[in-house]
Formats: structure tokens, sequence, C-alpha cells
């Protein structure tokens, strides 16, 4: 099935709860929005469980005929307070990226993960954009999806993976077809 097509899910993964915004296909302008909660972070594992069947149970609504949903999770990345690593939160949602990951492989959904600036520097322009930022820019490039996150900047993150994701999934799409037609 080609990509435009294909239903695309975006993750934004906190320690608290996951961010999604679904698309059914290319230029859909109201998208999707959900956020599940998780447990929080004094307990990820737990949140691990949750994000396996909530993702799941998404998912399997998700698959239909036309295929599995495109699954992409933006990755965790190290973050930082007055100039020391915090490596805690970044654990945690590297273990919560796994049990989405495991979800989508039941559902044998492609799924990639995404580094935060990859999806900026595509999406916003610039891979360094502060977080602050990034709202203005989505309402120029996607305003329906900013009032749907109704200020939510993790649903707003969400919406650009969407949208990387999308784009990145039709790129593959043609460089396959194009090498069977070489082939």
């Amino acid at each position: 099935m080609h990509p435009d097509d294909a239903t695309v899910v975006g993750i934004d993964p906190d320690t608290v709860r996951l961010s999604l915004v679904i698309t059914r296909k290319r230029g859909q302008k109201v998208p999707e929005v959900m956020q599940i909660p998780l447990a929080g972070e004094s307990n990820h594992i737990k949140s691990c469980g949750i994000a396996f069947r909530k993702i799941g149970e998404v998912l399997h609504d998700l698959t239909s005929d036309n295929g599995a949903p495109y699954v992409f999770l933006e990755m965790p990345v190290m973050g930082a307070a007055n100039g020391r690593a915090l490596p805690g939160p970044t654990i945690s949602q590297a273990q919560i990226g796994g049990a989405v990951t495991a979800a989508a492989e039941e559902f044998e959904c492609p799924i990639s993960w995404v580094h935060n600036m990859s999806w900026k520097k595509i999406v916003c322009g610039k891979g360094t954009i502060a977080k602050t930022d990034i709202p203005g820019v989505m309402t120029d490039v996607w305003p329906e999806l900013v009032k749907a996150a109704n200020g939510d900047q993790n649903i707003i993150d969400a919406g650009a993976i969407n949208l990387f994701g999308r784009d990145r999934a039709a790129l593959v799409y043609r460089l396959k077809s194009r090498r069977k037609k070489n082939a």
C-alpha cells in the first residue's frame, strides 16, 4: 500500500504520558489526537506495562484491510540541568519506548525511532529549534493540529513527528518502487 493512503502514528513519549497524533492519509487536515496516561516517574515498570497494553489497543483498532499503521516514536535523549546529565528520565523513556516497540511488533507495524533533531530539522527547518518556538512554526505548517492540541506541547511535537514519519515512509516507498523497476 502506498504510504499516502496509510495510517501514520506519531508518538511523543515522556515518563508520565504518551502523546499520539494519528492521520489516516496524507493531507488530513484535522488529526486524531490522544494522550495515554502512564503510572508516572516513580513507577516506570508499571508505565511500561500500561504503554504496551494501551498502544496495543490503539494499534489493534487502527489495523485494517489497508494494513498496519506506520509508527514513528521519538527516541529518548539525555536531559541536562545545571550542566549535569540527567540519565534517569532517559532510561525510563527508553524502557517505555521498548514497550511501545514491542506492541508495534505484535501488530506487525513498521516502527521507526526518530531523533528529535531530525524531525525538528525536516519539519521546523532547524534541528536545534527551541521547544518554545515549535508551536509558532507548527501554526504555519499545520494550524489544525495546533488547534486540536489546545496548547499541549507534547501533542504538537507528536504532530511534527507524524509529519516527519509520513514524509519518511513515502520516501522509502519511492526508493523501493524504483529498485523494483530497475531490477
